[in-house]
């Protein structure tokens, strides 16, 4: 028999910690968290560099600190969080089956909140040749290996990709005394702040290597070697024996899709409209599931607009309203939420989070609907970093207008 829940959270990364925080702040009592890991708190848990807590805790803090924050302040509100609990299924009809160490469970929630995160792409999903040999890491799977289980990692190492979760890479490596022998980027420069390039320059003299990609890792039963390829079709290899692959986010999407739920082919994650509600009238999603990836203060702040949207479904005053779309045009590849409830107020911090995959010409972002300009503004676009456009423009759509497009002015 299934267990009735008023609101299950689905992951206890920042996103969902918040959420089920504030789910119980606005009064609902029976809140669940599933987290599949055996301790909750997420990627933060074993991001050992400070930076953490900023937007949403008013806090400088590191990942650690953070995760046990938001773990503690959950828990205190009284949000029940079950450990090494997986959810396996999801039928349309809102039926959810998880696992645990006791067993085969059946949770029949009323709303659901998605707060799954992001990961990196692994080096098969990269097309990288090479065989499958030991040495090779994506920055989460380091910083668990070096932070959690404490594990040898090597002596010199290639790091793939130049933006911010890179340079995080970066520290977790010299923290295990491993040796960076280079940093490489299909791009013509880096993609973080220039402080952190200045400072993995000067502080560990680590060459950048641009416009340059990683064609194979070689090597039999380790790495040895990585060959990389310029722009120019030349080759090298570089003597090394760990690759960590950074970046190239993809949401953890897998059970989104179970339900039924209508996904993003840009971000790869639910389709949501400003108050962060998907397909399903009762599913909501937070966090890097929607716009893979940015910090984890900003999907915790997230999680607050995904339980007051909840809240008001359980409530029964959940808004009701025509929806339009937003599309996007290239270099930009997605914007999120990609839909505006018209009449419903703004998005989480009164932004769209925008992506681009290559610098483009001009800073200039317009957002159009039919043969009307909304808005424009300049932004900073940066491969790998999310732009964040101002929704002044939210309440001058017209809901009979079509679609919205942003686009480069």
């Amino acid at each position: 028999m299934a267990e009735n829940v008023d609101a299950l959270v689905i992951g206890a990364g920042p996103a969902g910690l918040t959420a089920a925080w504030a789910l119980k702040n606005l009064g609902i009592e029976n809140v669940l968290v599933a987290e599949r890991e055996a301790v909750a708190g997420g990627i933060p848990r074993h991001s050992h560099h400070p930076g953490y807590g900023i937007r949403d805790l008013h806090r400088f803090m590191n990942g650690p600190s953070y995760a046990k924050t938001l773990v503690t302040r959950a828990k205190d509100a009284g949000v029940r969080i079950a450990n090494n609990f997986s959810v396996t299924d999801w039928e349309q009809d809102g039926l959810i089956t998880a696992t645990s160490k006791n067993g085969r469970q059946l949770l029949m929630p009323q709303v659901v909140i998605l707060a799954t995160g992001a990961r990196e792409r692994p080096r098969p999903a990269r097309l990288v040749a090479g065989n499958r040999v030991r040495g090779i890491y994506t920055t989460g799977e380091l910083q668990q290996a070096v932070y959690e289980r404490k594990l040898p990692i090597g002596t010199r190492a290639v790091v793939v990709g130049a933006e911010h979760v890179s340079f995080s890479a970066l520290m977790t490596l010299n923290h295990a005394d491993v040796k960076v022998v280079a940093m490489v980027t299909e791009h013509h420069k880096h993609q973080s702040y220039p402080a952190f390039y200045f400072g993995a320059k000067v502080r560990y003299q680590v060459p950048l290597r641009t416009t340059t990609s990683v064609v194979s890792v070689n090597g039999t039963d380790r790495v040895e070697s990585v060959t990389l390829r310029d722009n120019g079709g030349n080759e090298s290899n570089v003597e090394c024996d760990v690759v960590v692959f950074t970046g190239n986010w993809i949401a953890d999407y897998e059970l989104a899709q179970r339900s039924g739920i209508t996904r993003d082919s840009g971000t790869t994650g639910p389709l949501v409209n400003q108050l962060l509600r998907t397909s399903q009238p009762n599913v909501f999603a937070a966090g890097n599931i929607l716009h893979p990836v940015t910090t984890a203060d900003v999907a915790a702040l997230d999680g607050v607009i995904a339980a007051r949207s909840a809240a008001e479904y359980l409530t029964g005053r959940s808004l009701l309203g025509n929806t339009v779309s937003i599309n996007v045009a290239p270099p930009f590849t997605w914007v999120s939420p990609q839909q505006v409830l018209v009449g419903a107020g703004m998005p989480p911090r009164n932004c769209f989070q925008l992506w681009v995959t290559e610098f483009p010409s001009s800073s200039l972002v317009v957002v159009q609907q039919g043969t009307q300009t909304l808005f424009s503004q300049r932004l900073r676009l940066v491969p790998g970093r999310p732009a964040e456009l101002k929704s002044d423009w939210i309440s001058s759509v017209d809901p009979a207008g079509g679609p919205i497009q942003i686009r480069l002015g």
